[in-house]
Protein backbone atom coordinates (compact mmCIF):
# COMPACT_ATOMS: atom_id res chain seq x y z
CA UNK A 1 0.00 0.00 0.00
CA UNK A 2 1.39 3.42 -0.92
CA UNK A 3 2.09 6.08 1.72
CA UNK A 4 -0.69 8.21 0.28
CA UNK A 5 -3.15 5.33 0.40
CA UNK A 6 -2.26 4.50 4.01
CA UNK A 7 -2.65 8.17 4.98
CA UNK A 8 -6.05 8.33 3.32
CA UNK A 9 -7.13 5.17 5.16
CA UNK A 10 -6.45 6.84 8.49
CA UNK A 11 -8.51 9.95 7.60
CA UNK A 12 -12.21 10.08 8.35
CA UNK A 13 -13.09 11.29 4.83
CA UNK A 14 -11.77 9.86 1.58
CA UNK A 15 -13.29 12.44 -0.79
CA UNK A 16 -12.90 16.20 -0.74
CA UNK A 17 -16.64 16.79 -1.18
CA UNK A 18 -17.33 14.47 1.71
CA UNK A 19 -14.94 16.46 3.88
CA UNK A 20 -16.26 19.90 2.90
CA UNK A 21 -19.87 18.93 3.50
CA UNK A 22 -18.99 17.89 7.06
CA UNK A 23 -16.58 20.64 8.14
CA UNK A 24 -17.33 22.38 11.43
CA UNK A 25 -16.32 25.66 13.04
CA UNK A 26 -13.06 25.06 14.90
CA UNK A 27 -11.67 22.43 12.53
CA UNK A 28 -7.94 22.92 12.00
CA UNK A 29 -6.61 23.60 8.49
CA UNK A 30 -3.01 22.66 7.60
CA UNK A 31 -1.19 24.10 4.60
CA UNK A 32 1.96 22.99 2.80
CA UNK A 33 3.18 26.07 0.97
CA UNK A 34 6.00 26.07 -1.56
CA UNK A 35 7.40 29.52 -0.79
CA UNK A 36 11.00 29.76 0.41
CA UNK A 37 10.08 30.89 3.92
CA UNK A 38 7.57 28.04 4.18
CA UNK A 39 10.22 25.54 3.13
CA UNK A 40 12.42 26.90 5.92
CA UNK A 41 9.60 26.41 8.42
CA UNK A 42 9.24 22.81 7.28
CA UNK A 43 13.00 22.24 7.52
CA UNK A 44 13.50 23.55 11.05
CA UNK A 45 10.32 21.89 12.39
CA UNK A 46 10.80 18.63 10.45
CA UNK A 47 7.22 18.89 9.27
CA UNK A 48 5.17 18.27 6.14
CA UNK A 49 3.20 21.42 7.03
CA UNK A 50 4.28 25.06 7.06
CA UNK A 51 1.09 26.83 8.12
CA UNK A 52 -2.07 26.28 10.13
CA UNK A 53 -5.42 28.06 10.48
CA UNK A 54 -8.98 27.28 11.60
CA UNK A 55 -12.45 27.08 10.13
CA UNK A 56 -14.11 30.35 11.13
CA UNK A 57 -17.58 30.07 9.64
CA UNK A 58 -19.61 27.96 7.23
CA UNK A 59 -22.22 29.67 5.09
CA UNK A 60 -25.10 27.82 3.35
CA UNK A 61 -26.04 24.39 4.61
CA UNK A 62 -26.25 22.73 1.20
CA UNK A 63 -22.97 21.32 -0.09
CA UNK A 64 -23.27 22.79 -3.58
CA UNK A 65 -23.36 26.39 -2.37
CA UNK A 66 -21.35 25.97 0.82
CA UNK A 67 -18.78 28.69 1.55
CA UNK A 68 -16.13 27.82 4.12
CA UNK A 69 -14.23 30.72 5.72
CA UNK A 70 -10.77 30.21 7.20
CA UNK A 71 -9.18 32.48 9.82
CA UNK A 72 -5.42 32.56 10.28
CA UNK A 73 -2.44 34.55 11.45
CA UNK A 74 -0.71 35.66 8.26
CA UNK A 75 2.05 38.13 7.42
CA UNK A 76 -0.41 41.04 7.55
CA UNK A 77 -2.02 39.88 10.81
CA UNK A 78 -5.22 37.96 11.56
CA UNK A 79 -7.09 37.50 8.27
CA UNK A 80 -10.18 35.69 6.95
CA UNK A 81 -10.19 33.92 3.56
CA UNK A 82 -12.31 31.42 1.63
CA UNK A 83 -11.17 27.81 1.68
CA UNK A 84 -11.69 27.48 -2.08
CA UNK A 85 -8.92 30.06 -2.62
CA UNK A 86 -6.47 27.64 -1.02
CA UNK A 87 -7.81 24.76 -3.09
CA UNK A 88 -7.45 26.74 -6.31
CA UNK A 89 -3.91 27.81 -5.43
CA UNK A 90 -2.47 24.69 -3.79
CA UNK A 91 -4.74 21.78 -4.66
CA UNK A 92 -6.25 19.39 -2.15
CA UNK A 93 -3.06 17.36 -1.64
CA UNK A 94 -1.28 20.29 0.07
CA UNK A 95 -4.15 20.74 2.53
CA UNK A 96 -4.86 18.76 5.69
CA UNK A 97 -7.67 18.97 8.24
CA UNK A 98 -7.92 17.84 11.87
CA UNK A 99 -10.60 18.16 14.54
CA UNK A 100 -10.54 18.43 18.32
CA UNK A 101 -13.37 16.05 19.28
CA UNK A 102 -16.01 16.94 21.83
CA UNK A 103 -16.44 20.64 21.13
CA UNK A 104 -19.86 21.90 22.19
CA UNK A 105 -21.80 24.84 20.79
CA UNK A 106 -20.64 26.85 23.80
CA UNK A 107 -17.03 26.04 22.93
CA UNK A 108 -17.43 27.06 19.30
CA UNK A 109 -19.13 30.31 20.29
CA UNK A 110 -16.15 31.14 22.50
CA UNK A 111 -13.81 30.28 19.62
CA UNK A 112 -15.76 32.63 17.33
CA UNK A 113 -15.61 35.35 19.97
CA UNK A 114 -11.85 34.95 20.27
CA UNK A 115 -11.51 35.12 16.47
CA UNK A 116 -13.52 38.32 16.18
CA UNK A 117 -11.68 39.95 19.05
CA UNK A 118 -8.31 39.29 17.39
CA UNK A 119 -9.10 40.32 13.79
CA UNK A 120 -6.39 42.73 12.50
CA UNK A 121 -3.99 41.81 15.32
CA UNK A 122 -0.46 42.25 13.87
CA UNK A 123 1.63 39.21 13.03
CA UNK A 124 4.38 38.50 15.55
CA UNK A 125 7.55 38.62 13.44
CA UNK A 126 9.79 38.83 16.48
CA UNK A 127 8.36 35.56 17.73
CA UNK A 128 8.81 33.95 14.32
CA UNK A 129 12.49 34.90 14.23
CA UNK A 130 12.90 33.53 17.76
CA UNK A 131 11.22 30.28 16.69
CA UNK A 132 13.53 29.91 13.72
CA UNK A 133 16.66 30.49 15.76
CA UNK A 134 15.57 28.20 18.59
CA UNK A 135 14.49 25.41 16.23
CA UNK A 136 17.64 25.72 14.14
CA UNK A 137 19.85 25.47 17.23
CA UNK A 138 17.85 22.45 18.41
CA UNK A 139 18.15 20.76 15.03
CA UNK A 140 21.89 21.33 14.76
CA UNK A 141 22.97 20.80 18.37
CA UNK A 142 20.01 19.09 20.03
CA UNK A 143 19.99 21.81 22.70
CA UNK A 144 16.55 23.24 23.56
CA UNK A 145 16.70 27.02 24.03
CA UNK A 146 12.97 27.63 23.59
CA UNK A 147 12.50 28.87 27.16
CA UNK A 148 15.19 31.53 26.67
CA UNK A 149 13.70 32.66 23.36
CA UNK A 150 10.21 32.82 24.83
CA UNK A 151 11.38 35.29 27.44
CA UNK A 152 13.20 37.32 24.81
CA UNK A 153 10.89 37.06 21.82
CA UNK A 154 7.27 36.38 22.74
CA UNK A 155 4.70 39.16 22.77
CA UNK A 156 1.48 37.75 24.18
CA UNK A 157 -0.67 40.34 22.42
CA UNK A 158 0.39 39.08 18.97
CA UNK A 159 0.47 35.68 17.27
CA UNK A 160 2.05 33.41 14.72
CA UNK A 161 -0.23 30.92 12.97
CA UNK A 162 0.10 28.01 15.39
CA UNK A 163 0.00 30.05 18.60
CA UNK A 164 -3.23 31.65 17.34
CA UNK A 165 -4.81 28.21 16.91
CA UNK A 166 -3.47 26.97 20.24
CA UNK A 167 -4.74 30.02 22.15
CA UNK A 168 -8.21 29.78 20.59
CA UNK A 169 -8.73 26.23 21.86
CA UNK A 170 -7.14 26.81 25.25
CA UNK A 171 -9.38 29.79 26.03
CA UNK A 172 -12.53 28.13 24.67
CA UNK A 173 -12.43 25.17 27.03
CA UNK A 174 -13.11 25.34 30.78
CA UNK A 175 -9.98 25.13 33.01
CA UNK A 176 -10.71 21.53 34.06
CA UNK A 177 -10.73 20.43 30.40
CA UNK A 178 -7.83 22.43 28.96
CA UNK A 179 -5.22 19.68 29.07
CA UNK A 180 -6.73 18.05 26.00
CA UNK A 181 -6.43 21.34 24.10
CA UNK A 182 -2.67 21.65 24.68
CA UNK A 183 -0.95 20.30 21.57
CA UNK A 184 2.76 20.59 22.34
CA UNK A 185 4.00 17.84 24.61
CA UNK A 186 7.43 17.01 25.96
CA UNK A 187 9.52 16.64 29.07
CA UNK A 188 10.65 19.64 31.08
CA UNK A 189 8.57 22.23 29.26
CA UNK A 190 6.26 24.60 31.10
CA UNK A 191 2.77 25.77 30.16
CA UNK A 192 4.04 28.98 28.55
CA UNK A 193 6.31 26.94 26.30
CA UNK A 194 3.43 24.63 25.42
CA UNK A 195 1.12 27.48 24.46
CA UNK A 196 3.51 29.95 22.87
CA UNK A 197 6.07 27.71 21.12
CA UNK A 198 3.48 25.44 19.56
CA UNK A 199 4.23 24.74 15.88
CA UNK A 200 2.16 23.30 13.02
CA UNK A 201 3.90 19.97 13.49
CA UNK A 202 3.00 19.92 17.21
CA UNK A 203 -0.67 20.22 16.28
CA UNK A 204 -0.30 17.69 13.46
CA UNK A 205 1.31 15.14 15.82
CA UNK A 206 -1.13 15.68 18.68
CA UNK A 207 -3.08 12.57 19.61
CA UNK A 208 -5.80 14.80 21.12
CA UNK A 209 -7.01 15.62 17.63
CA UNK A 210 -8.42 13.47 14.83
CA UNK A 211 -7.42 13.57 11.16
CA UNK A 212 -10.26 14.32 8.80
CA UNK A 213 -8.17 14.74 5.64
CA UNK A 214 -4.63 14.06 4.40
CA UNK A 215 -2.76 12.96 7.54
CA UNK A 216 0.90 14.03 7.65
CA UNK A 217 3.31 15.22 10.29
Amino acid sequence: MSDKASCMKRARYTTWNGLVSNLEVGDILFIQNVKTLSKLVRYVTRSYWSHVGMIFEIMHADTQNRIVLVIEAQDAGIEIHCLHNYVNRLGINRIGVKRLPGLTEEHTQKIRGFFLNEVDTPYDYRRMYSYFLSALIARISGFDMSDFFIRKGVTLENFVCSSFVQRAFYLALPPRDRDRAVFRQGKNINLLQQLEVCSPTDIAKSTNTEWLWNPHR
